[in-house]
């Protein structure tokens, strides 16, 4: 029987984010990215949590993947819709923030739409829902 190591979640949590930095994110980048990955590890999702953070960062060391967040581009805007072009930003950034513009309208008009097209690889969807679900609102991905 193998026995369960334990990790300071807040040692853990610098740690990684210390490794995106070093690799080329800036700071709001890391920490957006390592809250995504380490929710999916906490949630049980190893293969889409920080098992990812050595993938994420060799495609930001082979230029394949962009770390800053001003590559997100917001196209288009309105009362309840958003669309973001990534330009092969780390996905766990892109869709956070495009999931904030569609709470933004969700709360406001009762429905909130946004797309992500152009990121990288985006890490367990369920990562996500936990600080939308505690407000009330509902997800659903087309």
């Amino acid at each position: 029987m193998t026995q369960a190591t334990h990790f300071n979640v807040r040692a853990l949590t610098t740690f990684v984010e210390q490794l995106f930095e070093k690799a080329g994110a800036d700071a709001e980048v890391a920490q957006v990215v390592t809250q995504v990955l380490l929710e999916g590890e906490l949630l049980g999702h190893r293969t889409h949590g920080l098992n990812l953070v050595s993938r994420y960062i060799g495609g930001m060391l082979e230029g394949t993947v962009k770390a800053r967040a001003q590559a997100l581009e917001q196209v288009s805007h309105s009362d309840v819709s958003s669309v973001f072009d990534g330009h092969y930003l780390l996905g766990p950034y892109c869709v956070s923030r495009a999931l904030d513009c569609a709470a933004k309208g969700a709360t406001a008009q009762g429905i909130g739409i946004a797309v992500v097209r152009r990121a990288s690889h985006i890490g367990c969807l369920a990562a996500y829902l936990k600080p939308y679900t505690d407000r009330g609102l509902v997800g659903n991905r087309a």
